[in-house]
């Protein structure tokens, strides 16, 4: 039979999820090139209809 913990339970802070996980917070630009690497421009179309939901 499978025991089921909620997640609260294991984990409660950050630290929890670094030492389990191993993982460790970065602020490298290199991270994620995805998010800022070779982007396509952005029609026209799309910026009015940005500035006009940032203005509501």
């Amino acid at each position: 039979m499978t025991q089921t913990t909620a997640v609260n339970e294991v984990i409660q802070t950050l630290a929890d999820v670094e030492s389990r996980f191993n993982i460790r917070r970065t602020e490298s630009e290199g991270f994620f090139p995805e998010w800022y690497a070779d982007l396509p421009e952005i029609r026209e179309v799309d910026r009015v209809a940005l500035n006009l939901k940032s203005h509501n």
